[in-house]
């Protein structure tokens, strides 16, 4: 947090948007800005496309007529719907009326902690809020990053059985749905330990890589740490002056056969790039937004029908 020269207080905020019901068709959309440091909510924005009391007036009136046109202009300062569009849009469109009334806030939200999806920084970008000299940066939340490479992999896996390629079968060393799950809290993991050094974030996620593919006729564990409190088995025995236990069962908990990460590694490259790596240097995470619309939600249950006004 820093106060610029105009007195602003410029601050690093954690965006998301959430919706009453899953996928494109909810009638409501909720944009939310949480302060990284607090932890606190500095703003928040309801969309609505749906309006109970417009929907009652048009089953009783034409909408074409004058008595309609005239009524609604009596009723627009109170009516509910508030947005027009798909759903999807609702999480950018909201960010759009966050961004620019922070200023009368006296704040400037530079920095975003933000998901994968790229379309609300690029139109707050795009729109240059507070001018051209301002540029607002993007962050990423580590655990959408880890859900990239999940969703990377389960890909993988369903490109090859089309081609008649098992990947995610029972054999060992193929790409279960837990090895999977493991291999995405490796990489998460890689990447938290090692912050803010970008170089050694990509060395730690190879790591996790080769190790899992290391025999006893080829072990590769060159990228692993090295040291008696290493996680890698290998490297801690080496420096105990142990004898190195074999790479069985009871030594490798998630095995990769060599087929299979050479058919993943293309996954690994893109998601181990210096670009996205910068990103990631901060640490931070959508938790607080997670738990927010938990607790919306929780309120306005999304299989009951409510009002903006109970949103």
């Amino acid at each position: 947090v820093c106060i610029g020269n105009d007195g602003i207080l410029e601050l690093t905020v954690s965006y998301d948007g959430t919706w009453h019901k899953r996928g494109h068709t909810s009638n409501y959309g909720l944009g939310v800005a949480i302060d990284k440091l607090a932890g606190l909510v500095v703003d928040y924005h309801v969309l609505s496309r749906y309006c109970g009391v417009c929907e009652q007036k048009k089953k009783t009136m034409n909408v074409t007529s004058d008595d309609f046109k005239t009524w609604y202009n009596g009723h627009k300062p109170d009516c509910e719907c508030n947005f027009t569009g798909s759903a999807n849009i609702m999480e950018v469109a909201a960010a759009e009326v966050i961004w620019k009334r922070s200023l009368q806030h006296k704040f400037r939200y530079t920095a975003m902690v933000a998901d994968g999806d790229a379309k609300t920084f690029s139109n707050l970008q795009k729109l240059s809020v507070y001018g051209p000299e301002v540029i607002i940066e993007k962050e990423e939340c580590l655990n959408h990053v880890a859900k990239r490479l999940k969703t990377g992999l389960k890909n993988v896996v369903a490109e090859w059985r089309v081609k008649g390629v098992t990947l995610g079968g029972k054999k060992h060393g193929n790409l279960k749905e837990d090895t999977i799950v493991k291999l995405s809290n490796y990489y998460r993991c890689a990447i938290r330990k090692n912050i803010p050094n970008v170089q050694q974030m990509k060395s730690a996620i190879f790591a996790t890589l080769y190790h899992c593919m290391s025999t006893d006729e080829k072990p590769q564990h060159f990228k692993c740490p090295g040291g008696e409190d290493s996680w890698c088995f290998y490297n801690r025995a080496i420096a105990t002056n142990i004898e190195v236990p074999r790479h069985d069962s009871t030594s490798m908990k998630t095995v990769l056969s060599v087929d299979v990460v050479k058919k993943i590694m293309p996954v690994y490259q893109r998601l181990a790039s210096t670009e996205l790596l910068e990103r990631c240097t901060a640490g931070k995470t959508q938790n607080s937004n997670e738990c927010l619309h938990s607790v919306i939600w929780s309120k306005c249950p999304k299989e009951v029908f409510v009002s903006k006004k109970k949103n």
